[in-house]
């Protein structure tokens, strides 16, 4: 079963309902903190979609503190969690400028799904043009606008 949650919803509940705009670390970790309260009523093996399309602005240290410190605990080998697989959605070119930065920064990748991006494409970075290991491909889904990107650092040689 696919999970979605959304982040601007859960901005609203678990900080304020007055806008959609994702600034400051402890906005980041109190939202991380209701999200991952979600994610112990799934259960122990999912697929989570977390929407960002109704975020307004991201800034660097809330994509630190709830997609960074997100993505650590399930992928660290010293603290065995559940199998949660996620998926990031409705993502801006704004939200990925942050998103990018603490990926690198961590040593993480992520993917997302974006209907503006056709399978096959390969994306660079527009700030300094160097390629960021991005593979496209067409997601299981009958609908060809849906599309998922992997997103990670490599080796600039």
């Amino acid at each position: 079963m696919i999970d979605r949650i959304d982040i601007s919803g859960v901005l609203k509940t678990s900080v304020c309902d007055l806008y959609s705009n994702l600034v400051t670390r402890p906005t980041g970790a109190a939202v991380r903190i209701e999200i991952e309260h979600l994610l112990d009523e799934i259960g122990d093996r999912s697929l989570v979609v977390l929407d960002f399309s109704h975020v307004g602005l991201l800034d660097f240290s809330c994509a630190d503190e709830i997609v960074a410190k997100l993505l650590l605990q399930y992928v660290s080998l010293d603290i065995p969690r559940r199998e949660v697989y996620f998926l990031f959605y409705g993502m801006s070119e704004s939200h990925m400028d942050a998103i990018e930065t603490v990926l690198e920064r961590h040593g993480l990748a992520l993917v997302t799904q974006r209907a503006e991006v056709t399978p096959g494409t390969t994306l660079t970075t527009s700030s300094t043009g160097r390629v960021i290991a991005k593979t496209i491909c067409r997601a299981p889904s009958d609908d060809p606008s849906m599309t998922t990107v992997t997103r990670g650092k490599v080796s600039s040689g």
